[in-house]
């Protein structure tokens, strides 16, 4: 029997580098153009509402996204294509889908504390607004 399997990965680190490739798109030069990604994807699910009428929440405007990355990977790989650039985008939707969540979790507390408010986009943000 062949257990090729189960041997251990010569170098543990090989695909850590498509991680660390995803954080630091999110975190470094594109965050600073964009802006974090609670802010950016707040803008785009209102654009998908001014164009559908259907309103989607900031966590699903991402995952949306992470789903468009994954469609495109499964396609390239049912065609026996390798694409690095997917696989480092996909990580890095999943990785802004946590930012938003995180920003969430701290505005939510801050609303419950009565202190919080937003002067980027309104006076004030409710929670129905942010989920």
């Amino acid at each position: 029997m062949n257990h090729d399997y189960a041997k251990p990965d010569p170098t543990p680190t090989a695909g850590a580098d498509i991680l660390t490739e995803a954080h630091h798109l999110i975190t470094g030069p594109r965050q600073a153009e964009y802006s974090h990604p609670f802010d950016d994807y707040y803008k785009v699910k209102e654009l998908f509402y001014q164009m559908t009428g259907i309103m989607l929440t900031v966590k699903q405007a991402v995952t949306f996204m992470v789903c468009v990355k994954m469609a495109r990977l499964s396609t390239s790989l049912e065609n026996d294509v390798w694409k690095r650039d997917a696989v480092v985008d996909a990580a890095g939707y999943r990785g802004c889908l946590a930012m938003v969540h995180e920003r969430i979790e701290e505005r939510m507390r801050s609303i419950t504390d009565g202190i919080y408010r937003n002067e980027t986009m309104r006076d004030e943000i409710t929670a129905d607004e942010l989920l």
